[in-house]
């Protein structure tokens, strides 16, 4: 797990985020997905984003995070385990979130529903799976939105509305949606 927080070791954001882009450009080219991530639309978020994304929400030690679909902790990079609330449906993913140390608060249900308790989040952040989720019939699953009961088919959308009611009044959230 790499915790950035506090900016110990005295690089600028810019030097953070290139020596990042850096580690990611000699990661092996993973293009394949396996039909498990296809039919769950679950793509990793590359580290630089994952980066960019907590520094917008403003993570640093002191803040509460959850992260509804937190894959492989990418997006928790800056947050502090103990102050951090990671949710993954996927064992697999799950398994290997907790090998990490991200987070000492992990839960795997579906972010579709509430999961974290309402107004306890400093940040909210997260990369959910996107689009439309077809059921047996071949329909699209249609969600009800948790504030004004309208109606969603994009999978994405719902997780960010519920995810969202989580967050304090004067929290923040960074969302990477289709």
């Amino acid at each position: 797990h790499m915790v950035l927080h506090g900016n110990a070791n005295g690089l600028s954001e810019i030097q953070i985020y290139s020596n990042l882009l850096e580690l990611q450009e000699n990661q092996p080219n993973l293009t394949s997905k396996t039909s498990e991530s296809k039919i769950q639309q679950a793509y990793s978020t590359p580290i630089p984003f994952a980066y960019v994304a907590s520094r917008m929400a403003q993570i640093d030690s002191k803040t509460v995070v959850f992260e509804p679909s937190a894959g492989h902790g990418a997006l928790v990079l800056e947050a502090m385990p103990n102050k951090t609330y990671a949710n993954e449906l996927n064992e697999g993913r799950t398994e290997r979130l907790e090998a990490t140390g991200a987070s000492n608060n992990i839960t795997s249900k579906d972010a579709t529903t509430r999961v974290a308790p309402p107004g306890s989040m400093d940040a909210v952040i997260g990369n959910p799976p996107f689009g439309q989720i077809k059921q047996a019939d071949g329909t699209n699953v249609t969600w009800v939105m948790p504030k004004d009961g309208g109606e969603t088919t994009n999978i994405d959308y719902q997780i960010v509305m519920e995810s969202l009611e989580a967050m304090k009044h004067d929290g923040r959230a960074v969302f990477l949606i289709g």
